[in-house]
């Protein structure tokens, strides 16, 4: 019999493990903490049981152990040379750089991203959302433990190529599924770089994301959404539904003033007045202009046209209006607002 949690029951288990890997000072029980919380995802992405899961499950592992295998390897040289295994007392260079790597190969990111899209195009929304969101917790808590000043230059390369990367893969793909992924990749060097600038802000950044894309893919989940062509007929299925995507997605474009821009806003002013990195600000501005672009062409699609009907075709959202459809994008909206308030405050 397979074992295949449901998505609650997946998460119940998954808040234990990536606590873990997050109070873990020892890399042994760190590194343990991402081995248990893939394999659980794992378990998720084989609901249902198709040859696409599969395939998603194979390559999954395969990406997955590669860079636990960097993790464990970079822990142990910087055993070797220093005598300790405490996660805060990284000092070796070499050892840091690789950890920095292979967590960022863990996240997605660019270039070790070549597995991202694949695994989302044959997951389910929660596996995705999972992937894209919950699974880069632990590794993103990791990267904040363990870089030092000198290592921001590992940090702003990765996050360099990430956004660039993504901006440039989400570019005529007419998958939906991929265009998140390319959406994660863009937004994981978004967050590299803010690590830089301030823990802070690549924390708030990260919230920001997961409030937005948790809001997409309910809809796509909703209305079973798979290529942006179906997305043309989301006015005619859900007409509030399509209202909240199109803005969801002008959000997470960054477009000003959502809430998207606000993180990437303010990590561009500390780029230019406290670290003078103006090339580095103009660069990450310039990739965020092609990021804008696909952004807005899924905003126009799902509120602005629809297929082609007949003057007797029913519109379905006059017949079958749900009004519980918008409680959960209400709800998460309301509580990451709130969480976001001590941030915004301070700065």
């Amino acid at each position: 019999m397979t074992l295949t949690p449901t998505p609650m029951s997946a998460i119940c288990l998954l808040a234990p493990t990536t606590t873990l890997a997050l109070i873990s000072n020892h890399w042994i029980l760190a590194w343990i903490g991402l081995e248990l919380s893939m394999m659980i995802t794992l378990l998720l992405l084989q609901k249902p049981k198709t040859a696409r899961s599969n395939e998603a499950s194979v390559k999954y592992f395969i990406s997955q152990v590669i860079a636990s295998t960097m993790i464990l390897a970079a822990a142990t040289i910087n055993a070797t040379r220093t005598g300790t295994w405490d996660i805060t007392q990284m000092t070796d260079k070499f050892s840091v750089t690789l950890t920095i790597l292979s967590l960022a190969f863990k996240m997605g990111a660019a270039p070790m991203h070549f597995w991202l899209p694949e695994v989302l195009q044959g997951s389910t929304m929660t596996a995705i959302f999972i992937i894209t969101t919950w699974r880069k917790i632990a590794p993103t808590a990791l990267i904040f433990m363990i870089w030092k000043n000198g290592h921001f230059a590992t940090l702003s390369a990765v996050g360099i190529l990430s956004t660039l990367v993504g901006a440039l893969g989400a570019i005529n793909q007419p998958q939906m599924r991929k265009m998140i992924a390319f959406s994660s990749i863009n937004n994981t060097g978004w967050t590299l770089v803010m690590m830089g600038v301030d823990n802070a802000l690549a924390l708030m950044n990260m919230m920001v994301y997961i409030n937005l894309i948790s809001i997409i893919l309910y809809i796509m989940g909703k209305l079973k959404t798979k290529t942006l062509k179906e997305w043309i007929s989301l006015y005619l299925k859900a007409q509030t539904l399509g209202i909240v995507a199109a803005l969801a997605a002008v959000a997470t474009s960054g477009l000003p003033p959502t809430s998207g821009w606000v993180p990437k806003m303010m990590a561009t002013d500390r780029l230019i007045s406290e670290h003078h990195m103006t090339v580095l600000a103009t660069v990450l501005t310039l990739i965020s202009l092609i990021t804008l672009l696909f952004y807005i062409r899924m905003s126009y699609i799902s509120a602005m046209t629809s297929g082609p009907s007949t003057s007797n075709t029913p519109i379905k959202w006059r017949t079958q209006m749900h009004i519980m459809q918008l409680l959960p994008v209400l709800t998460s909206s309301i509580i990451t607002t709130i969480l976001l308030l001590p941030t915004i405050a301070a700065y």
